[in-house]
């Protein structure tokens, strides 16, 4: 039982006392909770609440990773933002949020961030009073004294890892130079021992759909607490070819949020399936789910964006290819006149009830049906359902399930 638009739920006991306890429990306690419950669902979708803000701070990459979101020519000829225009996003960043009660969060992100390394830990140890900063990185360019500045200074730090097959890994993340991805985070795994800062990505693929489970004891051997596990977003023309199954992915998805469950109830030692977290999140307390991608309108433009190397923003990352997604030139605009841009407005009127497919669907406020950025590449308009919808659909009853047997706390 559900009401979609505010996701209300119960779940019942399948016998003959369902009509008297729907009567008596579920549907007063219903009527008493709606209205607050479609308050705080519309506040939720439609608010503008900046938490966020990802910084590219070069445009240039030192991999070549086959499905990446950015254009090879920006990855290989790209430039890095100067120091000024850097202090100056971060400035206007501490100044928009300086009436709010929390600090703002700034993720260094991609194309590669350590290959300004100088740049943005001088930014960090500046700022890390007012800033609480955070960086994905693909570990190449690290060394285990960045490491220890990282968690001295308390970053949040994102890894990359596809496979535990180096060959593999290498053939989806291909780096230009000596050192390859897989060695670099296996040495970075080592140095963060135990973080509670840290989580490793991992971009599914068909190449590496088959490996989710074990790449979840893997680093639970390693002590990383949160494995986040994505489908690739084909925003880049021709990398449909490795899209996943969905099928396969809900198999190996689902063993790797079992494997995380036994492991977590096994040793005592917490791993989670942060995708899954966020989903198990949307249906317990909606409002709590950090990751933004499965609501809508998504957090693109309303509750984070991004601003490049050339200090243009754009509303999230995968509309970095398509150019005419460009909110302004924070140099020249306020944060305020970039979040009321016709392409941040344009993210923002993404809503499941536009989209035929998922009007009526009962998970559209869990689900989400992302990527806009994505679709809007793959099928030229956002008011399109996700290539992943029977996955989603699936994953969420799985959910459910495990709600129903009391594992929230271990998930």
């Amino acid at each position: 039982l559900i009401d979609p638009d505010n996701v209300f739920w119960a779940i019942m006991k399948d016998d003959n006392s369902i009509e008297e306890e729907l009567e008596r429990k579920v549907l007063s306690l219903y009527e008493e909770k709606k209205g607050e419950l479609d308050e705080q669902m519309r506040s939720f979708r439609f608010d503008i609440e900046l938490s966020a803000i990802y910084i590219n701070p070069t445009d240039r990459c030192n991999g070549r990773c086959r499905y990446c979101y950015i254009p090879e020519q920006m990855r290989v000829g790209g430039i890095d933002m100067p120091r000024s225009v850097l202090y100056k996003v971060l400035e206007r960043t501490v100044d928009y949020f300086s009436g709010s009660k929390r600090k703002p969060v700034v993720v260094f992100h991609g194309s590669e961030p350590l290959m300004v390394k100088d740049l943005i830990f001088e930014a960090i140890n500046d700022f890390r009073d007012e800033i609480i900063f955070g960086i994905q990185t693909n570990a190449t360019l690290m060394e285990e004294e960045d490491a220890s500045f990282l968690m001295d200074k308390r970053v949040s730090v994102g890894l990359s890892l596809d496979s535990l097959d180096m060959s593999n890994n290498t053939a989806l993340r291909p780096m230009k130079g000596s050192r390859s991805s897989f060695s670099s985070v296996l040495d970075a795994l080592n140095w963060f021992n135990g973080y509670r800062g840290l989580n490793v990505v991992t971009t599914v693929t068909n190449k590496n759909v088959h490996e989710l489970p074990e790449i979840v004891d893997f680093l639970h051997k390693h002590n990383v607490p949160a494995a986040l596990i994505n489908p690739i977003r084909c925003t880049i023309k021709g990398t449909e070819v490795l899209r996943p199954d969905q099928e396969l992915f809900y198999k190996y998805f689902k063993e790797a949020v079992d494997r995380a469950l036994n492991l977590t109830m096994s040793s005592g030692r917490k791993i989670v399936v942060s995708s899954f977290s966020n989903t198990i999140l949307s249906i317990v307390a909606p409002q709590a789910r950090r990751l933004m991608c499965d609501i809508t309108p998504c957090g693109g433009g309303r509750r984070f964006f991004y601003v490049l190397a050339d200090s243009n923003t754009t509303p999230c990352g995968e509309f970095i290819p398509i150019g005419d997604y460009r909110g302004g030139d924070i140099r020249e605009h306020p944060i305020e006149e970039i979040l009321q841009s016709e392409p941040f407005k344009r993210v923002r009127s993404r809503i499941v009830e536009e989209i035929e497919e998922c009007s009526n669907c009962i998970y559209r406020n869990i689900c989400g049906a992302p990527c806009p950025g994505e679709i809007h590449e793959t099928d030229g308009t956002m008011f399109a359902p996700s290539p992943y919808c029977s996955f989603y659909k699936r994953i969420i009853d799985y959910a459910f399930n495990l709600i129903a047997n009391d594992m929230v706390d271990y998930l």
